[in-house]
């Protein structure tokens, strides 16, 4: 049992973190969403995708969501109301052909580009692909990419755009989102495989100006439907389509072929 000394010690620093939380809701989220998400995936940055450590790892995407529920609960805010936005699919039909559409198209646009500036493309891979799509998509909606949204976008977003320009909040988020996703990238090995120290660091600055472009779409379907779950759409396409419409196989798409993919990819977005 703690002494009276100590317990006197613990009721203002718990105080004092809810006052700083209070204060800061924004702040007080991307760092509990760092230190939990990186603490998680760390283990495979060192052990790999293929060990036990990619249990955490995966557990580490649904960490921002678990952080902002943490501040909305200190701060009295309705978490409710948040989970209200997440599941809102009431919504006008372009916006789900928009969050489906896009990055199709996106993915359809880098790979004749890809294909324009020399690399090969697999067309027996179509059927394989095709078939793959629904359920990866499914995959990545619940597992890989959808589960950040409620937090990115539904947590994060409204508040940075209360105090700033929606431009200016996109590109915030855009560079925040980039960085939480450094572990990640240093766990693929297609990012750094072939590549030289400067042309890997470059790629990672490349990267994270591809993070700030697409948090842009994400910020237009946000304002206009005010739906996580439909940012949690999005998301997941992108990466289905990113992974199943440029037609080579993900072993190949390393060294030169991903810096020409990830130039294409990020070029067009901006563009």
């Amino acid at each position: 049992m703690p002494s009276k000394g100590a317990a006197a010690t613990m009721v203002p620093m718990t105080t004092r973190i809810r006052s700083v939380t209070r204060a800061h809701p924004t702040l007080v989220f991307f760092c509990l969403a760092f230190a939990t998400s990186w603490t998680l995936m760390t283990p495979a940055m060192v052990a790999g995708l293929d060990s036990l450590a990619a249990i955490p790892f995966f557990l580490g995407v649904w960490a921002p969501a678990a952080a902002a529920a943490i501040v909305l609960r200190v701060t009295g805010g309705s978490i409710r109301a948040w989970l209200r936005d997440i599941m809102r699919w009431r919504v006008p039909a372009r916006y789900y052909l928009f969050a489906l559409g896009f990055p199709v198209v996106l993915a359809a646009l880098a790979s004749a580009e890809f294909a324009l500036a020399g690399e090969s493309l697999e067309f027996g891979l179509v059927g394989e692909r095709a078939a793959s799509f629904l359920p990866l998509l499914l995959f990545c909606f619940l597992v890989n990419g959808g589960p950040e949204e409620p937090a990115w976008r539904g947590f994060a977003l409204p508040r940075l755009q209360k105090r700033y320009s929606p431009v200016r909040a996109t590109a915030l988020l855009g560079t925040v989102w980039g960085f939480w996703h450094l572990p990640l990238l240093l766990v693929e090995e297609n990012v750094d495989h072939d590549l030289a120290a400067v042309a890997f660091a470059a790629m990672l600055v490349w990267t994270l100006a591809g993070f700030i472009a697409y948090a842009f779409t994400y910020t237009y379907l946000w304002n206009r439907t005010r739906s996580a779950l439909l940012c949690m759409l999005l998301h997941a396409s992108y990466n289905t389509a990113i992974g199943v419409i440029i037609l080579r196989p993900a072993d190949e798409l390393v060294g030169d072929a991903y810096v020409a993919i990830s130039l294409a990819l990020t070029g067009t977005l901006w563009l």
